[in-house]
């Protein structure tokens, strides 16, 4: 896999990440944030970064356990699994893309201060070169970002200082012109103007020392900026006329005629200029991560995934992102596109909060960050809830855009992504442990229950010893224990299930009418046997684990190896491309299972692409194999039936009874408390 080179610096990485955010959010957004909220967009601008400090926290402690490029995607791909990540992936590439090319619209606002050249055409000129100056590097761009971030602060300062001593407290009346609902939608619009303070870890494989590099650059470049922004449209909102600076397009140079000289002037319009470019280029380099990112786990081409030999660049990415950049400023209205991305990105901060909740709780043996974000869990949890109500203050257009993107990242995955992507996920790790922890409890609880009332049906004449072999240890030897022998499956057996209420159902499969036997109930637990128990039995083999059924099947094959002298062998097979996650999770499981059970076991984990190869060769010295069927009213499948067939051993195909008011709901928690790994493992079905 191609890898990114370390060259950046802390405070290369700190430029990057306050390059992201010193743009449009001071030089652009001031204007129509006073349209809106008045004076309190002062006060919205402290708000907003509160909300951010969450997912700045979060995501710090993620880039410190993750180092790789990728960002916001990567940690929701790993954390929700590969939909999630593919929404986000899409979501955050384009908030990027739009807001560069705000920036750049932006940039020909304030060019147009001083000069009469097309604003159009050097927004794109100016994007043509931002685009070329990553090609060439990393380095050269990170170089080129400190400089910029540099001068930028030093005339930003001057502002605050200049204009500090002659602000006019007349213009702060009212401060809440639109009440509290009016504060809460001013910091929902200028919340875009802190999103560059993640995307950073988007370059987190290229930064040296990632592990005190990436959270001291992400929480200091945030904590600046919660100073800058209150503290420059402080001075804006007291020397600019209210009439003036409502909606003004270009505040800052407004703002700075009202302070300073002509020629100040003409500095402050170059300083918005280089500000602006700033943005646009730690948008395009961060943005321009992220097909990178996704195609390196499946969900876009793997072309996009190469680095230059010598630049060290993922080139196609970035050329895609800066094309996709210049036709958006070519085309499209992108002020009304970065309403769309603030909606997008406190989604993704939403996202990010879950995600770090998803990894704590997994407890992943490789989830190991070396800087651990205070306040968990409540601090995410405040942030998610924060995010989710700011959405709601950006009105119903920049939600529908928002929904948009969604829809389009859900289809490019089912038509695309689902069958080439890593699938793991923390939060799909963590249920699954969860459920097999649960499995566990409840497998060791039916070992200790000996009674059990059983059912045994003969498919044909007579009732098979084979049965009785198999239902016997069921039954166990308690007092009140019944062992109920009906001779033969016909009209009239539902009757006398009903009359008898057994807990158990034995019956055995008649090749020529195996499918008849779907009539026995659906609300009782079945078990099905193919062929005759041999005489001896001296191993079991167990297939799958983690189904629904594994606590009949497991208790069937400890009770049953306990009365023959025989040993368990528990079996599973998984993809070729499982992840070593996978792997070790089943062992440890097999490795619990073997504490439970009262005779010698041992856990078989087979990874192939060829099922029924894998599974004849684990059952090569077993002399019975068990089998879950899926609840449900019929009990054969044409999985089953192969497996059946397949094998030159009996077959016991155990089905748990349906539960009663089974929802969609518990069906989609049953499929993550479920070990799934593909269609072809015969051994589970979900």
């Amino acid at each position: 896999m191609a890898q990114l080179k370390r060259r950046l610096g802390l405070y290369a990485v700190f430029t990057v990440s306050i390059g992201a955010m010193i743009g449009s959010g001071i030089f652009v957004l001031p204007g129509l944030a006073f349209a809106v909220g008045g004076p309190a967009m002062i006060l919205a601008y402290l708000v907003a970064g509160l909300i951010v400090f969450p997912a700045a926290l979060a995501k710090s402690e993620m880039a410190t356990a993750i180092p790789r490029a990728g960002g916001t995607y990567l940690y929701i791909d790993m954390a929700m699994g590969p939909l999630m990540g593919t929404i986000a992936g899409f979501g955050v590439w384009f908030s990027l893309v739009f807001k560069s090319a705000f920036a750049l619209d932006g940039l020909g606002l304030y060019l147009g201060l001083f000069t009469n050249l097309d604003e159009l055409t050097l927004g794109l000129a100016v994007g043509v070169g931002l685009l070329v100056v990553n090609l060439i590097g990393i380095k050269e761009s990170g170089n080129i970002q400190a400089f910029l971030v540099t001068v930028v602060f030093g005339l930003l300062f001057i502002f605050i200082g200049g204009g500090a001593i002659l602000v006019d407290s007349v213009n702060y009346q009212p401060f809440f012109p639109s009440g509290g609902s009016g504060l809460l939608a001013t910091a929902a619009l200028v919340f875009v103007s802190y999103a560059g303070v993640t995307k950073v870890a988007s370059i987190a494989e290229e930064v040296s020392n990632p592990a005190r590099t990436l959270p001291v650059a992400i929480i200091t470049s945030l904590l600046v900026m919660m100073f800058v922004y209150p503290a420059v449209t402080y001075v804006m909102v007291g020397v600019t006329p209210p009439e003036i600076l409502r909606g003004d397009l270009t505040p800052l140079a407004t703002a700075g005629a009202q302070i300073f000289t002509p020629w100040v002037v003409t500095a402050i319009a170059m300083v918005g200029v280089l500000a602006l470019a700033s943005m646009a280029n730690a948008g395009l380099l961060a943005s321009s991560r992220y097909p990178f990112a996704m195609a390196r786990r499946g969900l876009a081409p793997s072309i996009f995934a190469r680095v230059g030999t010598r630049s060290g660049v993922p080139v196609l990415s970035l050329v895609l992102t800066g094309v996709l950049l210049l036709v958006l400023v070519a085309f499209v209205p992108v002020f009304e596109l970065a309403k769309l991305a603030s909606a997008f990105q406190l989604l993704m901060f939403a996202m990010i909060n879950l995600a770090q909740i998803a990894f704590r709780s997994s407890k992943l043996w490789w989830y190991r960050p070396k800087f651990h974000a205070p306040g968990y869990p409540f601090v995410p949890v405040a942030g998610l809830v924060a995010c989710l109500v700011l959405i709601t203050q950006l009105g119903l257009q920049a939600i529908l855009g928002a929904v948009g993107i969604i829809v389009g990242g859900v289809i490019w995955y089912q038509i695309y992504g689902r069958s080439r992507a890593i699938k793991e996920s923390a939060f799909r790790e963590s249920v699954r442990q969860q459920g097999m922890a649960r499995l566990l409890e409840l497998t060791a609880e039916a070992l200790n229950e000996d009674a059990r009332r059983v059912a045994v049906i003969a498919a044909g004449q007579g009732v098979d010893s084979s049965l009785l072999r198999v239902g016997r240890p069921l039954a166990g030897s308690e007092p009140g224990s019944e062992l109920v022998d009906f001779l033969e499956a016909g009209p009239g057996l539902g009757e006398k299930l009903d009359r008898y209420s057994p807990d158990l159902v034995v019956a055995s499969v008649v090749e020529h009418d195996a499918r008849s036997l779907d009539q026995l109930p659906h609300d009782r637990d079945v078990v099905l046997l193919s062929g005759r128990v041999p005489g001896e039995i001296d191993r079991i083999a167990v297939l799958g684990s983690g189904g629904p059924f594994d606590v009949l099947k497991i208790c069937l094959a400890a009770k049953l190896a306990e009365q023959e002298g025989a040993s368990i062998r528990f079996v599973h097979v998984l993809d070729t491309n499982a992840s070593r996650a996978q792997v070790r999770s089943l062992e440890k499981f097999h490795s619990e299972l073997a504490e439970l059970v009262p005779v010698p076991s041992e856990s078989m984990v087979i990874e192939s692409d060829d099922l029924m190869a894998a599974l004849r060769e684990a059952v090569d010295d077993a002399d019975l194999a068990i089998i879950g069927a899926p609840p449900g009213r019929h009990l054969f499948t044409d999985l089953i039936d192969r497996i059946i067939h397949d094998l030159a051993i009996p077959v016991l195909v155990v089905r748990v009874a349906e539960e009663e008011g089974r929802t969609t709901l518990r069906g989609f928690l049953d499929r993550f408390t479920t070990t799934r790994v593909s269609p072809r493992d015969a051994t589970h079905h979900d």
